[in-house]
């Protein structure tokens, strides 16, 4: 009791206060309005004596006038022409704009303002919340004390809700306006309202839940249609009470299409308020709101009724009131509108796996798939809609999956994919082709079959899916080649080319194996490059470096993800298969012409990969995967790994958008080459494994001879940077390489191990062979004054004086030691003499 009196007295004093600040501000407006109309009359008289002062004049009045005249005159003639520019009337507004902060007011009168405002937006807050608890306090103090029946309560809680209404719109015309402090006592008055009526069901089941229901409709509907006057307090109190009705009155029935239709009643009533009053947060309510009752009915049906339909009406009046509306145009971003708009799609696809197999009933889904494409067409935006066709071909998806005894998938497909279609041509009916609209249209009905292969598996090896397939590329190619006849080479004509080799290559991968789609894909290579060359369609490039990007991602990793019969020779047809395709597309194009590189590139990378793949073949009986790493492998990836660096490398050089790809690819190709040639020298190499070759062709040349040819080529066409690191790697090699040649000859069809006798014969070809690079390497550097070759020249030729003196002439006596001592000094002197005679700087110097 003593709580219900003190809310009442501090109502009552935030009420009268605000009654004498509303007061007071009326009447210094109307002070204002009566000095504006005498500050005019004024004006008008100074206007008509200047007019009559210049009546008055004639031309023979001649007044000379200095300097200083001249600018009081212009001075006087602005303020008159100040004075004369209209001003605006000042009419009375409502009362809670006086308090508001002007947009072009200074910083320090902002925050002057704003102690004032807050504390009247608490007291109007905390006056309304009072109010309505005392009109719920008075109910229960009734009840308490037992002064009256439960039929007086309930109809002193309706006089007393209606009263408070009353007052607060006698208040509001008095004033000539509103103010925050009347809409929180008409919200008063609508909570009493709510109070009342619940507890005439909930407390004493004097009224049915039908008439209930009705009343708390009326009342919310009610409020907000006085929140048009009162602003949005009762706007938010009208909302929350009308989407909370159902909740807080339970009728019995479950009536789903009931419950629907009062939810687009109160839908309709919220948007056509946010035309009125626009308010984000309503919007957002509204939002809110409609998409939760959906939630609640869907989940009270075992199968969906209407609620395709109610999400159409509902998702089409959020964008209807935003885009047509002139008040609302601004209040919602278009980001938020999007978000709002893919929240609808979203439950549609909710919606559509809540069905049990496919039926007639699937129409009703239909009226978004109208308000996304108008959407699209006013706006242009896509996402929506291609969100809104995977959300579909995933449910169908599911339908087909999961309730088989419902018809098959193409009862769901077809129709589905004939809708979008239509839609596609109908946004581009109205707005023009553009790419997103001319890619919906003639890939939709790819990716259903798409979708079917990939979730179905009695679509596989289906001949009949296949013969549609190609069915339907062929209407494709038919309108490209009327598109082509008519010169209309435009984004349709693109995505038809795009959509021609989609749907061969889905023909081809549904009835054949898995291992023909990179095959079927870019047997595509040649028929496209012809179509970008000869009938110059647009974009066409974009589209054959995508097909060489995943022609060559799939020979790449394909080994690695899918699992190939051992019984086939696969690789032959699809590796193989693949380079021949790319090497004909490159063959047709010029080679000033732009795809050129690129499909160089391309072909090289399918040799190489087709080489690879070969040669694991035939190495371990057709088992390309077997877990086996032998030598012979080791030395052909050596040389076929370096070799797809280099074509890696020239590659990025032309490849703008994918440089650094390209590159990091080639470095990492690089490295794994060089890998193999350490292992190659090191852990295979025939000093110290049981390998035995044969006398000429052998496994050596492979392992060691061409890594020398490659560590040049890299030195040449490799990145810049590592030139001098390949050319010394090549020169490595080849004393590697002469010197394992020599051993293997001196050896034949014997180990290599150094603990076999060496002969003084070996130890002569070592010496010789060593020689004669040194000697090369020494005159090539003198020659072309490289240092780096002289100086390697010059620590070889050292370690074969050093092998000659230490080793070979150790044994030698008598002539043979005169002879041999004889010979490498007449040698180095021979080399002394070209080396001064090869360097004429020196020797210029010297004389």
């Amino acid at each position: 009791m003593t709580l219900f009196i003190l809310a009442a007295l501090i109502a009552l004093a935030l009420a009268m206060s605000n009654y004498n600040r509303i007061t007071y501000l009326t009447r210094k407006i109307e002070e204002l309005t009566r000095k504006y109309e005498k500050l005019q009359q004024i004006v008008a008289e100074l206007q008509g004596a200047d007019k009559d002062f210049t009546e008055e004049s004639t031309s023979d009045d001649f007044v000379f006038l200095t300097d200083e005249d001249l600018q009081l005159e212009a001075s006087s003639e602005a303020t008159e022409e100040e004075l004369a520019a209209p001003t605006p009337s000042i009419e009375p507004q409502r009362i809670d704009e006086l308090h508001q902060t002007p947009a072009l007011q200074t910083k320090r009168s902002h925050l002057k303002e704003a102690p004032k405002r807050h504390g009247i937006n608490w007291m109007v807050l905390l006056g309304g919340t009072c109010v309505s608890l005392a009109g719920i306090f008075l109910v229960k103090y009734t009840i308490d004390q037992g002064y009256f029946g439960p039929t007086a309560r309930i109809i002193a809680g309706f006089i007393l809700g209606i009263a408070l209404h009353a007052a607060a719109e006698y208040m509001r015309r008095k004033n000539r306006g509103t103010h925050g402090s009347i809409a929180a006592l008409a919200g008063g008055g609508s909570i009493t309202l709510f109070a009342t009526l619940l507890a005439s069901h909930h407390l004493y089941n004097l009224l049915p839940p039908m008439v209930v229901f009705g009343g708390l409709t009326v009342v919310a509907l009610g409020t907000m249609a006085l929140s048009l006057f009162h602003g949005p307090v009762l706007a938010a109190i009208g909302l929350v009470g009308a989407y909370a009705v159902p909740v807080l009155v339970e009728t019995g029935s479950r009536n789903v299409n009931g419950l629907m239709i009062y939810s687009l009643i109160i839908t309709v009533a919220a948007y056509l308020l946010f035309a009125q009053v626009p308010r984000f947060w309503i919007w957002v309510g509204t939002l809110v709101g409609s998409a939760t009752w959906f939630m609640v009915t869907l989940s009270m049906t075992k199968e969906p009724l209407w609620h395709g339909l109610y999400l159409g009406i509902a998702a089409f009046l959020l964008i209807s009131i935003v885009e047509d509306d002139k008040n609302t145009r601004g209040v919602v971003i278009d980001p938020a509108r999007r978000l709002a708009l893919m929240g609808f799609v979203l439950l549609q696809g909710l919606g559509y796996v809540s069905m049990h197999g496919w039926s007639l009933k699937a129409i009703q889904w239909l009226p978004l798939v109208w308000v996304v494409f108008n959407t699209y067409r006013k706006r242009g935006e896509d996402f929506n809609a291609w969100l809104l066709l995977f959300i579909h071909i995933l449910a169908s998806c599911y339908l087909a999956l999961f309730f088989k005894s419902a018809p098959g998938y193409e009862w769901i497909a077809v129709p589905s994919a004939a809708i979008f279609f239509a839609m596609c041509l109908w946004v581009q009916r109205s707005s023009g082709p553009s790419h997103p609209i001319a890619a919906l249209t003639w890939l939709a009905p790819l990716l259903w079959v798409v979708a079917a292969y990939t979730f179905i598996v009695e679509t596989h090896g289906s001949l009949t899916l296949a013969t549609w397939v190609l069915v339907l590329g062929l209407l494709y190619a038919a309108l490209l080649g009327r598109q082509i006849s008519q010169g209309k080479l435009d984004e349709n004509a693109t995505w038809l080319a795009i959509s021609v080799h989609a749907a061969y290559s889905l023909a081809v991968v549904i009835y054949l194996q898995e291992a023909t789609l990179t095959l079927a894909l870019a047997v595509q290579a040649p028929s496209l490059v012809w179509l970008a060359l000869r009938h110059k369609i647009p974009h066409m490039d974009i589209m054959i470096k995508v097909l060489l990007a995943v022609v060559g991602t799939r020979l790449t990793f394909a080994p690695f993800f899918f699992k190939y019969p051992i019984d086939t020779h696969w690789s032959l047809w699809t590796y193989g298969g693949s380079f021949l395709a790319v090497a004909l597309a490159t063959r047709m194009t010029d080679r000033s012409s732009e795809l050129r590189p690129w499909l160089e590139g391309a072909a090289i990378h399918a040799l190489i990969l087709f080489v690879g793949a070969e040669t694991r073949y035939y190495l371990y009986d057709g088992d390309v995967f077997a877990h086996k790493y032998t030598m012979k492998e080791a030395a052909i990836n050596c040389s076929l790994w370096g070799a797809g660096a280099i074509s890696y490398f020239r590659r990025s050089l032309v490849a703008r958008w994918a440089e650094k790809v390209y590159e990091f690819y080639a470095g990492i190709l690089m490295t794994f080459s060089i890998l193999n040639y350490l292992a190659l020298v090191t852990y295979w190499n025939p000093l110290f494994s049981q390998e035995i070759f044969r006398p000429f062709f052998n496994l050596m040349l492979l392992a060691y001879g061409a890594p020398i040819i490659l560590w040049g080529a890299a030195a040449i066409y490799f990145t810049p940077d590592t030139r001098k690191l390949f050319l010394s790697t090549a020169a490595v090699s080849t004393w590697i390489f002469v010197s394992l040649e020599i051993r293997h000859l001196w050896h034949l069809n014997q180990h290599m191990w150094p603990s076999l006798e060496t002969s003084n014969g070996e130890l002569y070809s070592y010496s010789l062979a060593w020689l004669v690079m040194a000697v090369g390497a020494y005159l090539y550097g003198v020659a072309k004054s490289n240092r780096a070759v002289y100086l390697g020249g010059m620590i070889l030729l050292g370690l074969v004086i050093a092998k000659i003196f230490l080793i070979d002439m150790a044994g030698l006596e008598g002539l043979y030691r005169v002879f041999s001592f004889m010979g490498l000094g007449l040698s180095l002197l021979g080399l002394a003499f070209l080396h001064q005679k090869l360097d004429p700087p020196k020797r210029e110097k010297s004389r």
